[in-house]
C-alpha cells in the first residue's frame, strides 16, 4: 500500500492508511516527500508523521512529484532505515 503513495495513489491509499493508522501505531516507518509536491500535498505526510510516533519524516527540497533528489534521497534514508 505505501508504494502506491509513489505512483499517484495517495488519496485513496492516504485515507485506507488514516483509517487504520491505529493497528500501525507503533511500527517504525520512513516517509519521505518533496516540500512542493502539488499531487500530493505534504500536510498529508505530515499528518501521517503525527499519527505514527515512531515515524521519521525527511522533506526534500525540491518540486514536483518526483526527481532526481527525491531518487537519491530515497536510496540514502532507506539505507539509514534499514542500517544497511
Amino acid at each position: 500500500e505505501i508504494c502506491a503513495c509513489l505512483v499517484g495513489s495517495e488519496m485513496c491509499i492516504r485515507d485506507r492508511i488514516m483509517s487504520n493508522v491505529e493497528r500501525i501505531r507503533e511500527l517504525p516507518a520512513l516517509i519521505v516527500h518533496n516540500r512542493l509536491d502539488m499531487v500530493c500535498p505534504l500536510i498529508g505526510a505530515w499528518r501521517l508523521h503525527k499519527a505514527l510516533p515512531a515515524s521519521k519524516l525527511v522533506i526534500v527540497p525540491e518540486k514536483g512529484h518526483v526527481g532526481p533528489l527525491m531518487a537519491r534521497t530515497l536510496k540514502k534514508e532507506i539505507r539509514r532505515f534499514l542500517k544497511i
